[in-house]
């Protein structure tokens, strides 16, 4: 065990280890990078994390930077958890839900705690994390992402629900986030130490870009890479709250020990249809019938997904021939009424009379994880053999294209895929219009790895093209970093830059995540073989 870390384990109520396995263990998520942490951490409480932070911070004053990097389960496919120095892994021990008001539906719990236990507890009380039905891993990880699983088109992304944190600032102080009155500003930007720093310097970041902040309202923002939460921290009045700016910020800014959720009483059944369709254009052509009817969720899966699913053993009585089945939206209904449900089902299948589908089928669901399962086809692309031959990862993810360019994507996408020799298979919402491609490939090839950043380069400049964006959800981590920097303009690049700055002058936190990754770094760090990870 190194000095850094005999010290640390003295000094906290958790663990640090520097063994190589967990060491080993800890240096993936489910993406396509991979970097060894020196140590590993396992905090039991905030004051852990203060004084982890107020080493780093102290080392760094002295001309030597130990990095640290927050992370969950490692569910994320972007990186952003990876790098040397310190990781924290805050699922085995700050996993607590706290407490629960049922009067005002908010929760307050720790970052490990996991989202199924939490959409557990919360069911007990008719309650949910809406957007978070059927997602898994830790709602820290979901916090500092800003995911959305399937009901994101109807309820939004994590950022609509997260009420206030607490956060370990690079000193170890500690920062308790809310939406503030423009008097209580004053009074907190004359606080002495870092909380006064953090204060005085978003506040002028805010004076300096005035002009340019005035005119993105928060909910046009549809890029959300960097720190778009930027948008939405003064409001008319002058009210202030750095909450927006932390949620989304992937651990670049601090580490979140504690928070505060939103929550709302949901049905626990839905209605659900799946349809399958001999062609794209079909597929296409029923969406906007679908969009129409408004339901809770709407997803887009390429057929190719199912095939594969197929190979896997899955079988689906529905699909009928899967060979002729190009596309497959699923679409579901979360009215309290079930007869409200039905109506509006009944109201799709009449719409889609005329359309041709393969098959039409009204399936039944009564629990959360038939409708996960149903869900999670694209799962089967990440274990294509037994034999673990290639790799499937959410290459990709979270990134939004116009509805009127959906079909002109999908056309493209399928010319890339060709050009490649490389199947690109595409699944989404039509609701949100955020999609994600996790094509497969073996880490074990030369070629097949050469073709990752081709694939993403070339991606990304299609969706660029038809005005899209390559980030709306879920963050860039070290994979996609420096593409989504390439489609900043000037001024947002500076202010990023600038916030980055404010909080994290030293960069401890996660420094190599949102900034400017080399691309001869990131063909470094590329996976050696085709495990799936944690």
């Amino acid at each position: 065990m190194s000095k850094v870390a005999k010290y640390l384990q003295g000094h906290i109520l958790g663990e640090i280890t520097t063994r190589e396995d967990v060491r080993q263990s800890a240096s993936f998520d489910h993406g396509v990078l991979t970097k060894t942490p020196e140590m590993v951490a396992y905090p039991k409480a905030t004051g852990d994390i203060r004084k982890i932070a107020r080493f780093a911070w102290q080392l760094a004053e002295k001309g030597h930077t130990l990095q640290i990097h927050p992370a969950g389960t490692g569910l994320s496919s972007t990186g952003a958890s990876l790098g040397k120095g310190l990781k924290i892994l805050l699922s085995k021990h700050m996993n607590k839900v706290l407490e629960f008001d049922a009067k005002q539906k908010l929760v307050r719990l720790q970052p490990g705690a996991s989202v199924d236990s939490l959409q557990s507890a919360l069911r007990l009380h008719g309650l949910a994390l809406p957007t978070l039905l059927g997602q898994t891993g830790t709602i820290g990880g979901a916090v500092a992402d800003d995911v959305g699983g399937i009901f994101a088109g109807k309820y939004g992304t994590v950022r609509q629900w997260v009420a206030q944190l607490e956060v370990v600032l690079d000193n170890g102080e500690v920062i308790q986030t809310e939406r503030i009155s423009k008097y209580e500003l004053s009074k907190r930007k004359g606080i002495q130490g870092r909380i006064g720093d953090i204060y005085r310097g978003i506040d002028i970041i805010l004076e300096e870009h005035a002009d340019y902040i005035r005119k993105m309202p928060p909910e046009t923002v549809l890029d959300r890479s960097g720190y778009p939460g930027i948008f939405d921290v003064k409001r008319k009045g002058g009210s202030f709250d750095l909450t927006p700016l932390l949620v989304g910020s992937q651990g670049t800014l601090g580490v979140v020990s504690e928070m505060i959720l939103k929550t709302d009483f949901v049905p626990k059944e839905y209605t659900m249809a799946a349809l399958a369709f001999s062609s794209e254009d079909e597929a296409h052509d029923a969406i906007d019938v679908l969009r129409s009817t408004n339901p809770g969720f709407l997803e887009y899966y390429d057929g190719s997904l199912f095939a594969k699913a197929l190979e896997q053993g899955k079988t689906y009585a529905w699909l009928g021939d899967s060979k002729k089945v190009a596309a497959v939206t699923v679409i579901g209904f979360d009215d309290f009424s079930e007869k409200s449900r039905e109506r509006k089902l009944k109201k799709v299948l009449k719409s889609l009379e005329k359309m041709k589908c393969a098959s039409v089928t009204n399936l039944k669901s009564e629990e959360t994880l038939q409708l996960q399962a149903l869900l999670d086809i694209v799962n089967y692309t990440a274990l294509p053999t037994d034999q673990g031959d290639l790799f499937g990862s959410e290459l990709i993810s979270n990134f939004y294209i116009p509805p009127v360019s959906f079909s002109e994507f999908t056309r493209e996408l399928k010319a890339l895929s060709e050009s490649l020799h490389t199947e690109l298979p595409l699944y989404g919402s039509p609701l949100s219009n955020v999609y994600a491609i996790r094509p497969q490939l073996s880490m074990k090839k030369v070629s097949d790895k050469q073709k990752i950043f081709k694939i993403i380069d070339r991606v990304n400049a299609l969706i660029m093209q038809l005005r899209g964006e390559l980030v709306a959800a879920g963050g860039e981590g070290r994979l996609l970093s420096r593409f989504a920097r390439a489609n900043w303009d000037d001024e947002y690049t500076q202010i990023v830059e600038k916030i980055k700055n404010v909080f994290d002058p030293h960069g401890i936190f996660n420094p190599e995540v949102k900034s400017t990754v080399e691309l001869k770094e990131l063909v470094a760090e590329l996976r050696k073989d085709n495990s799936i990870g944690m």
